[in-house]
């Protein structure tokens, strides 16, 4: 590719795969690539800012942060002040996402300080982003603002987005969202439904949390037939995109209109799958808020430890050394006496281990009953009782097919308990057939090979 190319990739990015943060990360890793073989160093810069912004959709915050700061430092180096500027601001996104409100807001501040450095719909589109994150992270501040000053921040923002042809006007939204909290339903109706226009007008598909937040307005005035209409719309697109914070909320939404209307057992159906739909986000937020945290402790480690002198270090290896020779010779007297403790002392140990292993198997085994009963019952919190037993065994499945639907992971589960296909047929209520079609079916999901043991694979 020549330079034009890779430019010119990069651009349409962005602007034809807006759905999928997976999609854009896979191209911006190639042309990342085709790049470094150039010594192409603006393609580099730009790719990898592309693959920490999609990593941060993706909530993969340690990555973000290191291709973002990857990103950053060619920047500085090559003295682009727009794309240093980019890889700032984007650095100061993840900073949010994983809860640093307050370092966020005063990076987003700092950002701000620069934007002159951008003209024409570049500079518009960073503003507005700019001001639309930075009422975000500030209501995670302790001195947080007012909903007036909320609602400035987030005029200011869809004033920016109005002014571009092909962007969303996600200003609209937010503003529609204070109006929400606040309980003023006739206001926030009136921005969500201008939003939804926008987004029409201008073919923009993602508009799943937008319908849900309609069918929010429409729950609290009661008016449930809409409320469900949206949320249906909403339901659909979540899926797709495998949105599950999105679609915890919808089924807890749908939970509360079947209490209104008292239907019991489409309430106990939403609740099932507001529990699934929630662990599944909470394991991937977690996951991802560990992960980034740990590379900002590691890099904060790294960058404190080459700031000490000569000197310093030489007094730490000296500390060291006596305090080394202090714990051997308070290890040999440890060792030595240890020695000579008498078997009375060893028995009393050993009895207590084997009372706590004794107490140990008991609880596991009451666990794993009370497991066996929930499957044999088809219980509706099976699913999440045999999470909670075997977590481990629950990610591994994940990590070899994470596209498992629930009713595959719920086979698998049984399958992990030594259920025969006769008894999965009997408690699920299928035929011993569709049982059969099924373990084939995870056979070829689970990447086994011919003939190999599924409950010997399971184990």
């Amino acid at each position: 590719m020549t330079v034009k190319e890779i430019d010119s990739t990069l651009n349409s990015v962005n602007k034809h795969l807006n759905n999928s943060a997976s999609a854009k990360y896979k191209i911006s890793k190639e042309i990342y690539y085709t790049a470094l073989e150039q010594n192409y160093k603006l393609g580099c810069c730009f790719a990898l800012l592309n693959m920490g912004n999609c990593k941060g959709e993706l909530r993969n915050y340690d990555q973000a942060l290191k291709h973002l700061e990857e990103s950053r430092h060619i920047a500085e180096k090559i003295r682009n002040d727009s794309l240093l500027l980019y890889s700032d601001f984007a650095i100061a996104v993840q900073h949010g996402r994983m809860k640093f409100h307050q370092l966020a807001v005063r990076q987003l501040d700092n950002c701000l300080k620069r934007a002159d450095c951008l003209g024409g719909e570049s500079k518009l589109f960073f503003l507005g982003r700019l001001y639309s994150y930075k009422a975000f992270f500030s209501s995670g501040l302790k001195n947080k603002p007012t909903e007036e000053e909320f609602i400035k921040l987030h005029r200011k923002a869809a004033g920016f987005f109005s002014k571009i042809k092909r962007v969303p006007n996600c200003g609209l939204i937010n503003i529609g969202d204070t109006y929400l909290s606040s309980g003023k339903l006739d206001s926030a109706e009136y921005y969500f439904k201008k939003a939804l226009l926008d987004y029409e007008r201008k073919k923009i598909s993602t508009t799943e949390m937008l319908l849900s937040n309609l069918a929010e307005v429409y729950y609290r005035n009661r008016d449930y037939t809409k409320a469900i209409s949206y949320l249906d719309s909403s339901t659909t697109k979540a899926k797709r995109n495998k949105e599950y914070y999105i679609l915890t909320y919808n089924y807890n939404l749908y939970k509360k209109i079947a209490e209104q209307k008292d239907l019991k057992q489409a309430q106990l159906d939403y609740q099932k799958l507001e529990l699934i739909y929630k662990d599944s986000a909470q394991i991937v937020e977690q996951k991802s808020i560990i992960e980034g945290a740990n590379y900002l402790v590691s890099k904060a480690q790294v960058e404190k430890e080459a700031v000490i002198n000569k000197s310093i270090i030489l007094q730490v290896i000296a500390g060291l050394l006596i305090t080394g020779l202090l714990l051997h010779a308070y290890w040999q007297f440890s060792y030595k006496k240890r020695l000579k403790l008498d078997s009375k002392q060893k028995k009393k140990e050993i009895q207590q281990k084997t009372t706590q292993i004794a107490s140990l198997k008991q609880k596991v085994t009451t666990s794993y009953d009370e497991v066996i009963e929930m499957a044999k019952k088809n219980d509706p919190l099976f699913v999440v009782v045999f999470k909670e037993l075997y977590p481990d065994f629950y990610l591994k499945l994940i990590s070899i097919q994470p596209d498992l639907t629930i009713t595959e992971q719920k086979i698998c589960f049984y399958l992990k308990l030594k259920f025969s296909t006769k008894e999965i047929a009997d408690y699920t209520f299928v035929t011993v057939k569709a049982i059969q079609n099924r373990k084939n079916r995870l056979r070829k999901r689970l990447f086994m090979k011919e003939g190999d043991d599924i409950y010997k694979f399971f184990d």
